[in-house]
């Protein structure tokens, strides 16, 4: 038993208060997006005219060992393509501080003057001083309704007949769509066809650079369509990479892509336990194999039905297990007296379809998102369910423990 644990039972009775439950100390869960920072402290350089086949490889030799990229967990180098044709477009580089990237800028200047251009392959391209704001908005360039104020989206106020302009999300339908049918068949898009990796890398920087940290700007709905074509592009890496006419010595779709790609999952703040495993799955690492990345839990599978809510970091096992277990009790005695008539229905189906469902009790009932229509809960933000969520579980704990 974990010492936390042991000082949290450590009454007369074995039960703490609700007032300690709940407390910082002890209380182990989160927002999955908690502590996500905004970035606004990087600087960000802009490569211009770059050639439509540039690799990040290429890049970063261009740039020198000498430039303060951002380290390659972070993915600081960002190679624009267009959604909707998979075209290549500039190339912006994240750098530690304003500090660095202004004298990258200026030492390029320098070279310059002494007729020593920059290249990429054969073209001579431009080095120029950036911001956060301009590279979300060429991330992000079907995004109406808003501005950026760097990394973070702020709604313009709208005139009643400019619904066009309407805040709708970061990344639409067709965008999706289309970056998945590039990804399965780049021989049929002029511009993929030499450099495949396009919209892998383009999508690890999506993963990267969507602005977790306003939770109520993304919906439900956006989140899920994220996961689902995250998902349809590792399960197409995968299949190329498991072809055994597929040379990854010479081609960009390799192993390493894959766990650049399968890296980015397990550290976006966005996706739920449940889905980072089903990712990690996909990927081909098996169940379990995201645990021991930071936030996720052992058995995340069993997380199916918490979406918006991780453990803390660094929280004891038993400690997490200790309130998963008074959650699970507290919901599950004489829970369905107190159900309607439809939502006796719905528990009895959900618990017969899985037995991972008893994990967290009848947790999802009391949430309630069970009882919303398809196009209610497409409607919700993701910071609307994490704090209902939250709110039930402190609710269902105080019930519990309260004497």
């Amino acid at each position: 038993r974990s010492d936390l644990l042991n000082e949290l039972t450590s009454t007369s009775t074995g039960r703490p208060s609700p007032d300690v439950a709940l407390s910082d100390r002890y209380f182990p869960f989160e927002y999955c997006w908690q502590g996500v920072r905004d970035g606004m402290d990087r600087g960000v350089i802009r490569i211009k005219n770059v050639p439509y086949a540039t690799t990040r490889s290429e890049v970063i030799a261009m740039l020198g060992r000498n430039t303060k990229i951002l380290n390659d967990a972070d993915e600081g180098v960002h190679i624009i393509m267009e959604r909707l044709n998979s075209k290549t477009n500039d190339i912006f580089i994240e750098l530690i501080n304003m500090r660095e990237a202004s004298k990258t800028v200026e030492r390029f200047i320098d070279l310059a003057q002494r007729r020593r251009f920059p290249r990429l392959g054969n073209r001579i391209v431009e080095i120029v001083m950036s911001s956060q704001s301009e590279l979300m908005r060429e991330m992000f360039p079907t995004a109406r309704g808003l501005v950026w104020h760097g990394t973070t989206p702020v709604i313009e106020d709208m005139a009643p007949k400019e619904s066009w302009k309407i805040f709708k999300g970061f990344i639409n339908d067709e965008e999706f769509a289309m970056l998945r049918r590039y990804a399965e068949s780049p021989h049929r898009a002029p511009f993929a066809r030499d450099c495949p990796q396009r919209p892998y890398e383009f999508h690890v920087s999506t993963l990267k650079k969507l602005p977790w940290h306003v939770p109520e700007m993304i919906s439900f709905r956006q989140r899920w369509m994220l996961y689902y074509y995250t998902e349809r592009l590792v399960e197409t890496l995968r299949s190329t990479l498991a072809n055994p006419k597929h040379d990854q010595a010479v081609s960009p779709l390799n192993e390493q892509l894959l766990k650049r790609l399968h890296a980015a999952c397990m550290a976006c703040p966005g996706f739920s336990a449940a889905q980072k495993n089903n990712l990690a799955v996909w990927a081909g690492y098996g169940e379990n194999e995201a645990v021991g990345k930071t936030h996720i839990p052992k058995n995340p599978f069993l997380w199916n039905h918490v979406h918006a809510l991780r453990p803390k970091a660094g929280v004891p096992f038993d400690l997490l297990e200790w309130y998963i277990a008074t959650i699970r009790e507290a919901t599950l005695i004489n829970s369905i007296e107190h159900m309607n008539f439809d939502q006796q229905q719905t528990a009895a189906e959900m618990e017969q379809k899985s037995q991972a469902t008893d994990y967290f009790g009848r947790l999802w009932c009391q949430v309630g998102l069970s009882t919303y229509s398809q196009d209610k809960l497409c409607l919700l933000k993701l910071k609307d369910v994490g704090e209902r969520e939250l709110d039930v579980i402190k609710q269902v704990i105080a019930r519990a423990l309260d004497p």
